[in-house]
């Protein structure tokens, strides 16, 4: 059903993935340049439904599983000389746009570090405690890990719905904020999603979306400047909030079914290599994935013996442009 769109950036000879937020935020060049390009091949992978990889916003065979799956498929075709023959399992497709030197098959079999941020935190510490071995190093930007917890801070608690409230009261969108049917809620699986047929109620309600997402996503004393990625891209608007609304209404279904092991439990913690170099980087005002998350990471890796080096630039939100948070990153990156 799937299939998935890469760029490769950079001659260098480490291999960094990048993992885009969202869910359905897409990758842009501009995430490359996290990255000194002489050291690195930077690969910007979009997600499932996300960018360049169709069907656009498609949410059939789209779990947390299946980019874990995705990002190892990925590995195989780039990294391995030799493909496994279960590669074909997965049910994705690649496609690709090389826009330097492609990687060799000579390079190292894992990846040297993986940059994600925000959602892509949540897959990237997913596919490490999945496979132990396909990486050296994780750079977690905004850690968060889709816990039931987080999604009612984000949708019920965030101090931003006071923005939200007056957005509404000046556009009277209000009715229009719902990109689902009013009759779903936590905990429902894919076939229960009923999405919204009207292409002008949601349009206007993906602006809406994305204008409360910009303002959450920098720091709270705006600055229009600081997000190098958005624009009045409204297809990106409706896969953004599309995706991202899938995955926190069915939270449950998506990241394993009832059954599934938080991300932040002992036991998938464990299942991380030992040797494995963790970097977190947070924002201490960061309105969407508040501190809290990366402290009780920090934490329950101490208990399970692995360790992470938390950065938290205090004054900084969410937004990966915030100046600080920028820096951070570059500096995890030349280390």
């Amino acid at each position: 059903i799937h299939t998935l769109h890469y760029e490769i950036y950079g001659t260098g000879s480490l291999n960094a993935l990048f993992l885009h937020g969202g869910p359905g935020s897409g990758c842009f060049p501009n995430h490359a340049r996290f990255f000194d390009p002489t050291k690195y091949r930077v690969v910007l992978l979009d997600q499932r439904g996300a960018g360049r990889s169709s069907p656009t916003a498609c949410v059939i065979n789209n779990t947390l599983s299946h980019l874990v799956d995705d990002c190892e498929l990925l590995r195989k075709h780039l990294l391995l000389q030799d493909q496994e023959e279960d590669e074909e399992d997965v049910s994705s497709s690649i496609s690709s746009s090389i826009l330097s030197s492609s990687i060799s098959s000579s390079s190292s079999s894992s990846w040297d570090v993986i940059l994600g941020g925000s959602w892509g935190t949540t897959v990237a510490l997913a596919y490490a405690q999945t496979y132990p071995k396909s990486m050296k190093s994780l750079i977690l930007r905004g850690i968060c890990t889709f816990r039931p917890s987080e999604i009612d801070w984000l949708f019920n608690k965030n101090l931003l719905h006071a923005y939200y409230d007056r957005l509404m009261a000046k556009t009277n969108d209000t009715n229009n904020m719902m990109l689902y049917d009013n009759n779903t809620s936590n905990g429902k699986t894919n076939d229960d999603v009923s999405v919204v047929d009207n292409n002008t109620i949601r349009l206007t309600a993906a602006r809406s979306w994305m204008m409360w997402e910009m303002a959450a996503s920098s720091s709270f004393k705006q600055n229009n400047n600081q997000s190098a990625d958005t624009g009045n891209d409204d297809t990106r608007n409706v896969v953004l909030a599309m995706l991202t609304c899938y995955y926190s209404v069915n939270d449950i279904f998506v990241m394993g079914g009832p059954n599934c092991k938080n991300l932040l439990s002992k036991e998938p913690c464990s299942n991380l290599d030992p040797d494995l170099k963790i970097i977190g980087i947070q924002g201490g005002r960061d309105p969407i994935c508040p501190p809290d998350t990366a402290i009780d990471l920090k934490a329950q890796l101490s208990e399970s013996k692995r360790m992470m080096e938390l950065r938290i630039s205090l004054l900084s939100g969410h937004s990966m442009y915030d100046p600080a948070i920028m820096n951070e990153i570059i500096q995890a990156t030349d280390k």
